[in-house]
């Protein structure tokens, strides 16, 4: 009885201590692993090929619709890059496209810097204007589903976005005014947990495994950015540089204000 029990007792202690150098070695791993990701965008027409097909629909609603498919055509297949630590990322589109022309870059700036540790973003907009914003934690929904993309398993999270903002509307004087409208935008992520960082594209962060693909339900271009290329612990150290412009302003809202006043002073 006595021999069984101290048995026992050697099992569970070799036990403890191989999960525990497992938890080690993972964390381990996780503090030292750097990479680099390249993503391909791709623009989803199904609703505006829906409403020309449709031959209930206005003719001058078709011809918004067939406006925003060739627009599509412009940001599909454009190629972004991801550079990241364990503490740090780096963001941008591999392409001369202007922010005004592209919808990510919008929402995440021409280059998006993250910083984890200190919690903190730097979105470049562009080469006068950079904001540092607020890291904010993403309220992730987890989910069971999965799928293999570029030969990781990946996990399912979604979140929805709600934002409001001001978008220059035609008036039937034909004056242009900023209109305040309510955008509900639902993203869907997927994480590959065997790479166990919290990084993703842009501000897309705070997952439980790196970030290889977003569905990005945008209202008016619904976009799916994939990972093609993934670089994990390359022989070559990957150096990561915070994107600086001429005017650094404080937060989102300060930029939307300073945004909405040229705005109004182009107008008078």
């Amino acid at each position: 009885m006595t021999y069984v029990y101290f048995l026992k007792e050697i099992i569970m202690k070799r036990l403890c201590f191989y999960m525990l150098i497992i938890l080690l070695s993972g964390s381990i791993y996780a503090q030292n692993i750097q990479g680099k990701v390249i993503y391909t965008s791709r623009f989803i027409p199904d609703r505006y090929e829906k409403t020309i097909k449709d031959p209930s629909m206005e003719a001058s609603k078709k011809k918004v619709a067939q406006s925003f498919i060739e627009y599509g055509k412009r940001i599909h297949n454009i190629e972004y890059e991801l550079k990241f630590n364990c503490n740090e990322s780096l963001y941008k589109k591999n392409a001369d496209l202007s922010i005004y022309e592209d919808d990510f870059a919008m929402l995440e700036g021409t280059i998006t810097y993250c910083n984890l540790k200190e919690k903190y973003m730097l979105s470049k907009v562009d080469s006068k204007y950079s904001i540092k914003d607020t890291l904010n934690v993403i309220n992730w929904t987890l989910g069971d589903e999965t799928k293999e993309i570029s030969g990781y398993k990946c996990n399912r999270a979604s979140y929805e976005i709600v934002r409001r903002d001001s978008l220059p509307k035609q008036q039937s004087n034909g004056q242009i005014v900023l209109v305040e409208d309510l955008i509900i935008t639902k993203v869907v992520a997927w994480y590959a947990p065997e790479v166990p960082i919290y990084i993703g594209p842009g501000k897309f962060v705070g997952l439980p495994g790196l970030v290889l693909q977003l569905e990005y339900g945008d209202q008016y271009f619904p976009r799916v950015l994939t990972a093609t290329e993934i670089s994990i612990n390359p022989q070559k150290e990957i150096k990561i540089t915070k994107p600086k412009a001429r005017i650094l302003v404080e937060g989102q809202g300060e930029y939307d204000k300073l945004m909405r006043g040229i705005f109004e002073d182009n107008r008078k």
